[in-house]
């Protein structure tokens, strides 16, 4: 089932042109080949052991294949695609808590019903072929699967690419947890070779204390000090004087496991990574290390971070499986640890920070924000929003304390605080949290500031005013242990002084420049009265229905046989032509037409013009239509004629940062050469059109809310009021006609 969910997803994307699509299928069918030789390898034990072992393999193959497949499908249901390492790392990393915690954010009808079905299914398959089957039809079964592994075992081993046995839940499970294990492993016995990090660190006559706050899913887009329109992080922006606050920090991970190895796990000259960490070189620099943390405890050896974190010379655990501590409860702890008796100390703290739950992240006082209308996704969002924001502002009240902490301190002190990754809370669609899968830039674009005292900055290796110069600067947190040896001066053999963001050698890098070209935008040949129109009314019931209540209304047509036969395929003919449903408009002048056309092409294009040049003539409503296509090569045509055109732009919502960026230029080539009147797409790409369309003519549709809810009408009101280049906005408006 994951397999088949997987290649539906992949088939049905709309970034995906025909010749991708077809490129896709080839490559699920090579992937098929390897299941069903899989499958049936693993079902011959079945025809040479007895029933009674039989029956104790079945359960055996049962329950390890559809644990191993069940998260595959769980995370397809989530985030549109199959696990993968980071996920699965992620999950062996995950304690009870934050089992429940993912469990009931992203529960859902729709995920219960798909649970349940992944139950059931094997078992009715199972009981109806024992119980419903004749022995004539299991053998024709029998020989038939026989046949197909007979050829699939052929066609495996003269063509198919073994790597193929991806496609197979248990065996990707299989690979991750060993490669995990053996992580760990690497971590856990590297103490015979810790003499070999040779580290240097010049002799200070005085105490040193420098601290790395890890932060958790916090994202630089919600913070007041990066830009952010809500009073997010007053305290942080009250100390900015003070602060080096780096504006390009991302982390190439939005997976807590990934990207604290990426931070703290030294790599040699080669970029391969050692089992060395940021706190092997302290430790072999002669300082006393801390971890302070509220993250759960799983164990000494049983995560990777812990693994990391045991290499402390003390460990402070505040959050007992289980527990939900705030991380201003490690503020105590932080202040025994400064007043240690150590002159040298480098401490790290790792906060819950901005984890989900949100709600759980911060006392009732900092429960500040309360907005409504605020998300065009809907109550939920406007929740989540409201909530993620009130724990950065806890988060921003615990690392101002810290700062301040740290301030009092006497000595040489430094601090950087930074996130292992973000949080996209309906920042770009609607969606909140993390995952690779769907990664974004509000999931890798992370906080990086740094506090210094006067005593440090008087260093005379300090290294400050190149860090002042290089703010701007792209930074990957896979630089973080360079940068923390260049910055804290414990610099190990396998330092790299290109890869610190406060060195010389670095700031000679330049930033590159993705700046696109401004769009022209053409003039609008009309202003419509009403921008509330009704979505899909592809029939005359239902047309009835809304007329007398809304002015402008879309529907589906399809070019055939000379004429435009009114449907949304595959759906077949009614018989309803467009120029049958423009006869029963009453008072025509007075509504405004969406055509969403479906099959128009450079082939049919003049044909299609003439006739919709007829029904525009016959009934005067030239002015009042859109028409609407995908195939914008068909855009000037219409725009020739006279029509308001608009480009249905492919579906951003799933696709990752870095696989946006090739069809953004794609279709932004488009707009150029082909000048729509406007673009248009649901309003799950919406943030997409704004920042690469901006000023482009918009036309949307917010299906997501139902208009029949007098609630919601504030809601889209306010979207269409703060952004004036939505000239249409599409609502899902139930009739009996249609729902």
């Amino acid at each position: 089932m994951p397999f088949l969910l997987d290649y539906f997803y992949a088939v049905g994307n709309s970034n995906n042109s025909n010749f991708s699509a077809n490129l896709i299928t080839k490559h699920f069918i090579k992937e098929s080949v390897v299941i069903v030789v899989f499958a049936y390898l693993i079902c011959l034990p079945f025809l040479f052991t007895k029933k009674s072992v039989q029956k104790s393999y079945f359960l055996l193959l049962f329950v390890s294949l559809y644990l191993a497949s069940i998260l595959d499908f769980l995370h397809l249901l989530v985030f549109k695609a199959k696990a993968n390492s980071s996920s699965y790392y992620s999950i062996f990393s995950s304690n009870q808590n934050e089992t429940i915690e993912f469990i009931t954010d992203y529960a859902s009808l729709n995920l219960l019903l798909g649970t349940a079905a992944f139950a059931v299914l094997p078992v009715v398959i199972y009981w109806c072929f024992k119980k419903g089957s004749s022995p004539l039809i299991q053998k024709v079964i029998y020989w038939s699967a026989t046949m197909v592994f007979g050829m699939a075992a052929v066609v495996f081993i003269s063509r198919v690419e073994t790597k193929s046995i991806k496609a197979i839940s248990i065996y990707q499970f299989y690979l991750n947890y060993t490669a995990y294990q053996q992580e760990i492993k690497q971590l856990n016995n590297n103490e015979k070779t810790l003499s070999l990090l040779k580290v240097t660190h010049p002799k200070i006559d005085n105490n040193e204390t420098y601290v790395i706050v890890i932060g958790e899913s916090t994202s630089k887009f919600h913070m007041q000090l990066y830009g952010y329109h809500r009073n997010t992080t007053p305290e942080l922006v009250k100390l900015k004087k003070e602060l080096t606050v780096f504006n390009e920090a991302k982390s190439d991970h939005v997976h807590t496991v990934a990207a604290i190895k990426d931070m703290l796990l030294l790599s040699d000259k080669e970029e391969k990574i050692t089992p060395y960490t940021l706190i092997d070189c302290a430790n072999n620099a002669g300082f006393q290390t801390y971890w302070l943390s509220n993250q759960h405890y799983v164990g000494e050896n049983e995560t990777i971070v812990s693994s990391i974190a045991k290499k402390a010379k003390k460990q402070v655990f505040i959050n007992a499986a289980g527990g939900k501590k705030l991380d201003g409860d490690l503020l105590p702890e932080m202040d025994n640890i400064l007043n240690d008796k150590p002159k040298k100390k480098l401490i790290f703290v790792h906060l819950m920070g901005t984890h989900l739950n949100y709600h759980d992240r911060y006392p009732s006082n900092f429960n500040v924000f309360n907005a409504s209308n605020i998300s065009p996704f809907g109550e939920h969002a406007d929740s989540y929003i409201n909530q993620y924001d009130n724990a950065i502002l806890y988060n921003d009240f615990v690392v101002a304390q810290l700062i301040q902490q740290l301030k009092s301190t006497k000595g040489i002190n430094a601090m950087i605080y930074t996130s292992d990754h973000g949080d996209e809370v309906y920042d770009f669609r609607n969606f909140h949290g993390h995952s690779q899968s769907l990664e974004s830039k509000y999931m890798n674009s992370v906080p990086f500031i740094l506090w210094t005292n006067a005593p440090f900055q008087q260093l005379p290796s300090s290294e400050m005013l190149t860090a002042k110069n290089n703010v701007a600067l792209n930074f990957s947190l896979a630089n973080f242990s360079n940068s923390m040896q260049g910055l804290f001066n414990l610099k190990s053999q396998l330092y790299d002084s290109s890869k610190s963001i406060f060195s010389d050698a670095y700031a000679n890098q330049a930033t590159i420049n993705n700046a696109l070209p401004i769009l022209e935008i053409p003039e609008m040949p009309v202003q419509f009265s009403s921008k509330i129109w009704v979505h899909r009314v592809n029939s005359i019931e239902r047309l009835n229905n809304i007329q007398d209540k809304f002015a402008g209304m879309e529907l589906d047509v399809v070019f055939e046989n000379g004429k435009f036969d009114v449907r949304h395929p595959p759906a077949q003919t009614s018989g309803l032509s467009l120029a049958q449903f423009l006869s029963n408009v009453k008072n025509i002048q007075s509504h405004y037409f969406w055509l969403d056309l479906k099959n128009l092409t450079q082939k049919n294009e003049q044909a299609a013009i003439k006739r919709l040049d007829e029904l525009s003539k016959k009934f005067n409503v030239k002015a009042q239509l859109i028409v609407e296509t995908q195939h914008y090569k068909s855009i000037p045509a219409l725009n020739k004629s006279g029509y308001f055109s608009s480009y249905y732009l492919p579906d951003f919502s799933n696709t990752t940062e870095n696989g946006l960026q090739f069809p953004i230029q794609i279709v932004r080539k488009s707009i150029i050469e082909n000048q729509p009147t406007s673009i248009s797409q649901d309003i799950n790409n919406y943030k997409v059109m704004t920042e690469h369309f901006k000023n482009q003519h918009k036309l949307i549709w917010a299906l997501n809310l139902n208009w029949n809810d007098p609630k919601t009408h504030q809601r889209i009101e306010q979207l269409l009021q703060n952004d004036s280049t939505i000239k249409v906005c599409l609502v899902n408006f139930e009739t009996d006609g249609r729902k």
